[in-house]
């Protein structure tokens, strides 16, 4: 028989209790060799008379007479004491009514085990591995909005990990002690827990009674449950937890918000907590709600919803929704999507491959075996057929298809079937763990690539890694190649150094893109495109803000004082103007403002102006998110779609009242450099402006601008 690292393998036999989701072997003798041949797959195997199943580690024990299971156990070795914590057994009793796992009162049922010591004895035992959101199972106790927030946060694995203290590693702790850490509501300031791995069960039962072990032998969803059971008051009170109080919880963020569709419209707030409740806020606050700042009474419709949508996932945002209805519980369901049920909200994706497909991706806390919606989009569903390129570019294919809770549904049925959304504005975008948070490490500017489970890699697609520019699969990540392709070897590197792009890619080198100067590479092919001009290291990095399409004087930001007073042109701006004018005709010196009523305003990165939606058919606020050498931009409200100077003349303008939201939300907690005490301070964001200047608690009557804040504020750490 295999050994396992961890411990020596013995057979324990449960008679009345049948493995679920097995498959069937000829024979017992047959199935003992096949589980002791691949025990960090195999779990065991139940028989029930002639039928013999071999099932997998996750599979749910049930209790059913005639059936009798074999579990193959590993047994923990254990060098020591272990660490026991006073909110488990015993001592949880007395500080709790009926016990942790009651809260409310009642008599305590619990066996408290530890994972490879009667619970889950298994190999391959670990804090956290490859965190996803598929590591999460919700079991019995209706705490589907925590399961599905945390799900959501295991999008974003190093903010997750930081939960757990800067001391944690990935392997069991020696002593079965952890230190999780959670946002507390009315201290306004983060704390620990000081935790064991002891877990409520079931007398005989050897899995966990509320949330599961991972797959892959994680116990981190089972500790998180525990420490927010023991900030709520016990497992009962997990039952009404608000997705917006756990989001809170879990990121340190106040910055929450709740969206509600009635009457044909969207309006949302900011609930405010105290920590007194899990599901009552002591009041709610509807200023700044919106994407463009604006009071969350405003309505809006379900396009200009899946927009702010789309917006909010792009900035790594947490999202949850659920189906709100009178009378209804979760055991209720419409063609599968199931009443009063929190689901998390992972991806948001417009316009697919160009398919002119909008779907999002949500996952039932349920996890596997969940409920899935019978809608369009399901698995094995014909469109996946019907749309290769959307299941090419989604890596959605038939291998992906199975019965995990993880779902794409159509925009139209996400606003037919969901009317609630919730949200944290915390960005989650920086660290390694983070979705889309690093750049592909070719050089060409673009995001690296993740697969369907959120797996990272270090290059935006295969084309690029192989120096063959970019390949369809990369366009769906916001590159638009096809409508590239005649700029690519005129196209400026938008990082304004002046020199010629690389083929097939928006910037000149890798190294240019780092900010580490030019290759060699990048070197020899400036100077074949420079010709008789000077050097392209001496170029100026920006155009003339006047709009005349020729280059900013070194150190200005227009070309010529007669250009910044509408008389055109002087001689000596004539002698600079390049080849990179818009319309080279329209700047004849001596014609007073020719150049500014026929030529298309230009735009720089960050600055706020008013877009015209022809789905929509209004204009919309926005942002400039990036600058081409060309002149094109990049609008936030429209990701990856470059804007030619010709279709800005049409759909941009520069007159608008649009105000940039503050760059802290009120409430959120900080620390501020504090000249009088020589140190960083705690501070909560007491005021906020709509040019971005905050005031904070420790400071008050005095406004921080948003040019003080990066120096004088920054976000509190989780420990």
């Amino acid at each position: 028989m295999a050994k396992a690292a961890a411990g020596s393998y013995s057979w324990e036999r449960k008679p009345g209790y049948f493995l679920a989701g097995g498959r069937q072997a000829a024979s017992e003798e047959e199935a003992k060799k096949a589980v002791e041949a691949d025990p960090e797959r195999l779990m065991g195997y139940t028989v029930s008379g002639p039928l013999v199943y071999t099932c997998e580690h996750g599979s749910v024990m049930i209790r059913i007479d005639g059936y009798c299971s074999h579990v193959l156990a590993c047994k923990r070795q254990v060098v020591g004491p272990l660490f026991e914590d006073s909110y488990s057994g015993e001592a949880g009793r007395v500080r709790f009514q009926g016990g942790l796992e009651n809260g409310k009162g009642g008599e305590p049922w619990a066996e408290w085990k530890r994972p490879g010591l009667g619970l889950y004895d298994r190999p391959g035992l670990k804090l956290y591995g490859s965190i996803e959101p598929d590591d999460l199972k919700q079991c019995s106790v209706g705490d589907c909005s925590l399961i599905a927030s945390i799900a959501a946060l295991a999008e974003h694995p190093k903010a997750l990990i930081k939960l757990f203290g800067p001391s944690a590693r990935s392997g069991l702790a020696p002593n079965g002690e952890y230190c999780v850490c959670l946002w507390d509501w009315g201290k306004k300031d983060w704390v620990r827990f000081r935790l064991d791995d002891r877990f409520a069960s079931k007398t005989g039962e050897l899995q966990a009674a509320f949330a599961k072990l991972s797959d892959d032998g994680e116990i981190y969803p089972m500790l998180l449950e525990k420490a927010v059971a023991i900030m709520a008051g016990g497992y009962e009170f997990c039952n009404s937890i608000m997705p917006t109080w756990a989001l809170g919880v879990l990121t340190g963020c106040q910055a929450v918000y709740e969206f509600h569709f009635e009457a044909g419209a969207w309006t949302g707030w900011r609930p405010e907590y105290d920590g007194t409740s899990t599901f009552a806020s002591k009041s709610t606050c509807y200023e700044g709600v919106w994407q463009d700042g604006r009071n969350g009474k405003t309505p809006r419709d379900c396009a200009a919803m899946w927009q702010a949508m789309q917006a909010w996932d792009d900035q790594n945002n947490l999202m949850c929704c659920g189906a709100r209805a009178q009378g209804k519980s979760d055991k209720d369901d419409r063609n599968g999507v199931l009443y009063m049920h929190a689901y998390s909200v992972l991806q948001v994706k417009s316009n697919i491959a160009g398919s002119g497909q909008s779907l999002v991706q949500l996952r039932n806390p349920h996890g596997k075996n969940g409920k899935e919606p019978d809608l369009p989009w399901k698995d094995h569903d014909e469109n996946w057929l019907r749309y290769p390129a959307v299941a090419e570019d989604l890596d959605w294919m038939e291998g992906a298809w199975k019965p995990d809770g993880l779902f794409w549904m159509s925009k139209s049925d996400f606003f037919t079937y969901f009317n609630t959304l919730y949200l944290v504005k915390c960005d989650l975008q920086s660290g390694e763990g983070s979705k889309e948070a690093s750049i592909c490490r070719m050089g060409c500017g673009r995001k690296v690539h993740l697969s369907k489970d959120g797996r990272r890699f270090n290059t935006c697609c295969k084309a690029c890694a192989c120096g063959r520019g970019h390949n369809k699969h990369c366009n769906s990540l916001g590159a638009r190649l096809a409508e590239e392709a005649p700029l690519a070897m005129t196209m400026l590197c938008r990082m304004g150094c002046g020199r010629p792009s690389a083929n097939g890619f928006d910037s000149c080198c890798r190294t240019c893109i780092t900010g580490r100067g030019h290759g060699p590479k990048c070197d020899s092919r400036a100077k074949a495109a420079a010709g008789t001009r000077a050097k392209p290291s001496a170029y100026p990095a920006k155009l003339c803000k006047i709009g005349c399409g020729r280059q900013a004087n070194p150190g200005f930001d227009t070309c010529c004082r007669t250009c910044v007073a509408g008389k055109g042109h002087g001689p000596e701006c004539s002698a600079r103007a390049d080849s990179i004018r818009v319309d080279p005709s329209s700047a004849s010196a001596g014609k007073a403002g020719a150049a500014s009523s026929s030529l298309p305003k230009l735009y720089t990165t960050g600055e706020h102006c008013m877009f015209f939606s022809r789905s929509m058919g209004k204009w919309v606020p926005c942002r400039i998110k990036a600058c081409r050498g060309d002149g094109a931009v990049e609008l936030d409200v429209k990701p990856g779609c470059w804007l030619s100077a010709a279709e800005q003349a049409e759909q941009l303008s520069q007159e608008t009242t649009f105000k940039p939201a503050p760059m802290f939300q009120v409430g959120e907690a900080l620390e501020y450099d504090s000249a009088s005490q020589g140190a960083w301070i705690p501070c909560m964001v007491a005021k906020a402006r709509d040019d971005g200047a905050v005031q904070i608690d420790v400071k008050a009557d005095y406004w921080i601008t948003a040019t003080e804040q990066t120096r004088k504020l920054k976000r509190r750490p989780l420990c």
